[in-house]
């Protein structure tokens, strides 16, 4: 008796195991931030473009290089270790609008029997203010791209979500169809018997039941398709036990909405971003003027020696080199000029998008509440011709003509459950736009349907 208990239970824990459970829809959005490619390639673009504050705070500090330079020959010229320093400051960040010629100090003449070397250092003093702003819009940049992180997490839910509701909604369709289609096999009408009307009838009801089951199942192997793209770690099993979901949330008033998407919304944020970023630039371009010079500090410390010689020489030098660009072929007021143009773009553009997007939410509130009362009028339909299906049921011995009439009921049910359906996710659809564009997604409440 022991050992067959023990059995059992054994039996009960490795059945118990070999199953899948099924995931709820929070764990399906933990998998989604966990594995999307999308969102990784998303996080990886912020950490690249927040390492642009570090190469822009570079401009901050000084430079210092060292050249070393030994040579042994009978050539009796002499080289110029500014040749050497002239290369290297060309090759290293220098301060813009400073030739790398005149940021080169130090040189000295050698004999090609000898060595030297030399270290130099130099720090923009007065750079016309481009270190601060080239930060600037770095750091603004940084918190543009993490706003897009933060919207693309939450497009990333809804697709879920609505892929979500799409599934079960086709897969209602699939099963009344498929019932129909069962009923049509089941009660096959013997043509000699069968008067014309009824066999057409009868093979127009099967063709446009398989037309429809056949849209049923592509529809939903493409949705498959989609959710499998959006969670690459999700296995065949767990399609089969995916959550059933409904959306609700709390609609304001259109006023409100409008209201909450010019003070909160995370893409109003981005262009209004956009906006400091060009009026940074152009502020910037305000200093670029022929009587507003580059101020450069620079200091070198040489030592050189001939091998057939003892002892060593050593040179240094502090310089302050002030540069003005007296005339640069207009250059600068031409880009000047395209700075202001870029900052109007940018005001017009936010004062733009304000404009479109509360015409977007002003549709959206209506698809609201022209969707509800659609579903409201199909599911009263639908609940009528249910009722009428199930009446016809009860009449088991009616005849061909109840089989008819029943497989005719089973059809304009699936057309019926097919429209009420559709109208139900247009209102989610633009419940979901209007929380993601005031970003209150928070305020959206995913609800498992046990």
């Amino acid at each position: 008796m022991y050992q067959s208990l023990v059995f059992t239970f054994f039996i009960t824990v490795l059945c118990y195991c070999g199953q899948s459970r099924a995931k709820s829809f929070d764990e399906l959005v933990s998998m989604l931030e966990m594995s999307n490619h999308d969102l990784k390639i998303a996080q990886l673009k912020n950490e690249f473009i927040q390492n642009n504050i570090s190469m822009a705070k570079s401009l901050y500090y000084p430079r210092l290089t060292s050249s070393w330079v030994a040579n042994e020959g009978k050539d009796p010229d002499v080289i110029n270790t500014s040749q050497l320093n002239s290369a290297i400051s060309s090759s290293s960040p220098g301060v813009p609008g400073v030739p790398a010629s005149q940021a080169a100090a130090g040189a000295q003449q050698i004999s090609t029997d000898g060595w030297s070397g030399d270290v130099s250092l130099s720090y923009p003093l007065f750079n016309r203010f481009l270190s601060k702003t080239s930060v600037d819009n770095s750091r603004l940049d940084y918190q543009k791209d993490l706003i897009q992180l933060h919207m693309t997490r939450e497009s990333k839910k809804i697709q879920l979500s609505q892929l979500l509701l799409e599934i079960h909604s086709l897969k209602r369709i699939q099963k009344t169809l498929s019932q129909g289609l069962t009923l049509l096999k089941k009660n096959k009408i013997n043509n000699s018997l069968a008067s014309t009307e009824n066999r057409h009838k009868r093979e127009e009801f099967e063709a446009e039941m398989e037309f429809n089951l056949e849209r049923a199942n592509m529809g939903l192997e493409t949705t498959y398709m989609a959710l499998r793209d959006l969670i690459p770690e999700l296995s065949e099993k767990d399609f089969d036990q995916l959550p059933e979901i409904e959306v609700s949330y709390k609609l304001e008033g259109l006023e409100k909405i409008k209201k909450y998407y010019q003070n909160d919304s995370k893409e109003l944020q981005q262009y209004k971003i956009t906006e400091r970023s060009f009026s940074n630039s152009y502020w910037q371009t305000k200093w670029e003027r022929p009587y507003v010079p580059f101020v450069l500090l620079q200091g070198s410390y040489s030592q050189s020696a001939a091998f057939s010689q003892g002892g060593t020489s050593d040179t240094w030098r502090v310089s302050l080199l002030v540069t003005f660009n007296l005339f640069d072929g207009f250059y600068t007021q031409t880009r000047r000029a395209q700075a202001y143009k870029a900052e109007t773009i940018a005001r017009l553009r936010t004062s733009s998008e304000i404009a479109k997007n509360s015409i977007l939410l002003t549709k959206s509130y209506y698809d609201i509440k022209v969707a509800k009362a659609e579903y409201r009028y199909k599911t009263a339909g639908l609940a009528k011709k249910k009722h009428r299906l199930q009446m016809i049921e009860k009449l088991s011995n009616s005849g061909v003509g109840t089989d008819m009439e029943r497989t005719g009921l089973l059809l304009e049910v699936s057309r019926m459950e097919w429209e009420a359906l559709d109208a139900k996710k247009k209102e989610q659809q633009a419940i979901l736009f209007i929380a993601q564009k005031t970003d209150n997604l928070n305020g959206v409440k995913f609800n498992e349907i046990r």
